[in-house]
């Protein structure tokens, strides 16, 4: 059974196995209009990656004006990928979360949180007073982020000095404690607050450590 071309009009002859509906002259032209770059029905577009306007060479769709642009973009999608798989981090020092562009094996969030952290690692090997023993990313973890005053979520995103923001609390004052004693400092002593909570309980009472284990 003949066929019509859309192309040309003329019927295609049964003898054409050619897979598709233009005749086969017609479908010589085709492709040498696709490969040349000149295909009729094909639309200007904007490459997805750089924005410059390109013609496609191919009838399916496009989305880049070249092979270095959608390896870039394949690139891309899979540090994006990476990168939100990453877990939520905080820094070690000042309890400031941690950008996902980071390494995963980052402790700090900047060089100066660095050396303030390994400073007071120095001191407490030394021996020097008036160094706290833990970090407040430490207590947070081990506080479960929950303020030992209110007893409720202290989030560690909110800078000082919020009156929500992260704070060392001793549960004995230092006020308690003869001048230079290191119980001061001990963990056992410390806990997780909100500045706002820490500032309002100041030296009054000496509460009761949860047990932790």
């Amino acid at each position: 059974m003949e066929s019509v071309c859309p192309r040309c009009g003329n019927n295609r002859s049964p003898a054409d196995t050619t897979h598709t509906s233009y005749c086969r002259p017609c479908w010589r032209e085709y492709q040498r209009e696709r490969w040349n770059g000149r295909l009729p029905d094909a639309q200007p577009r904007a490459c997805a990656r750089c924005a410059q306007v390109y013609t496609p060479r191919q009838r399916k769709a496009s989305w880049f004006c070249s092979r270095n642009c959608k390896d870039m973009a394949a690139r891309d999608a899979a540090k994006a990928e990476r990168l939100a798989s990453k877990p939520q981090r905080w820094c070690r020092f000042c309890g400031a979360e941690l950008p996902q562009s980071m390494k995963s094996y980052a402790r700090f969030c900047n060089q100066r949180c660095n050396a303030k952290a390994h400073h007071r690692g120095r001191r407490i090997k030394t021996g020097c007073q008036g160094a706290p023993l833990m970090s407040l990313i430490d207590l947070a973890e081990r506080d479960r982020f929950r303020c030992g005053i209110c007893r409720r979520r202290v989030d560690m995103t909110v800078r000082y000095p919020h009156s929500k923001s992260a704070s060392v609390d001793h549960v004995v004052p230092v006020s308690e404690f003869e001048q230079g004693d290191r119980a001061t400092h001990d963990p056992a002593n410390l806990r997780l607050a909100h500045l706002g909570c820490n500032c309002s309980r100041r030296t009054s009472g000496v509460d009761q450590l949860a047990l932790f284990g």
